[in-house]
């Protein structure tokens, strides 16, 4: 597995950068690393971050939504088989588990559209960067 993700990485570079020549510059206006601003390289990224990322947060978020939900059921199943019930503590762990996905996806989701979406409005470089640099906060903190 890890051998895999290194060749997918390596290549994926390769594709990116000397195939289709997407490279990073630093882009002083925002204080970050960018890549060049060809339209092939704009789309390019916008579905290969932007639309990936999201992707992956929704998928994620569903996933854990339907663990906890069957986790749930097959919980109150066991304890109606031997007739006890669940207690207020059990039951606000479920509910602490469920807000903590919910929330988890909501901060990765809106560090996401503040980098892709919001930030490009702003003129003044320091906003720029601190909304620009938001998404990186979100995944430091969601944890």
């Amino acid at each position: 597995m890890i051998l895999t993700i290194w060749l997918t990485s390596i290549v994926g570079c390769i594709i990116l950068y000397e195939g289709i020549g997407c490279n990073l510059y630093y882009d002083e206006s925002s204080w970050t690393l960018a890549f060049i601003q060809t339209k092939k390289c704009v789309q390019l990224t916008w579905y290969s971050d932007f639309g990936f990322n999201i992707s992956v947060v929704v998928l994620t978020l569903i996933t854990n939504l339907l663990t906890a939900v069957k986790a749930r059921r097959n919980n109150q199943t066991l304890m109606n088989a031997a007739g006890i019930k669940m207690s207020k503590t059990q039951k606000q762990r479920e509910l602490n588990f469920i807000r903590q996905t919910f929330f988890q996806g909501l901060s990765v989701t809106t560090g996401q559209i503040t980098y892709y979406l919001i930030a490009p409005i702003f003129t003044n470089p320091v906003i720029t960067f601190v909304v620009g640099s938001l998404w990186g906060f979100m995944h430091a903190v969601e944890g």
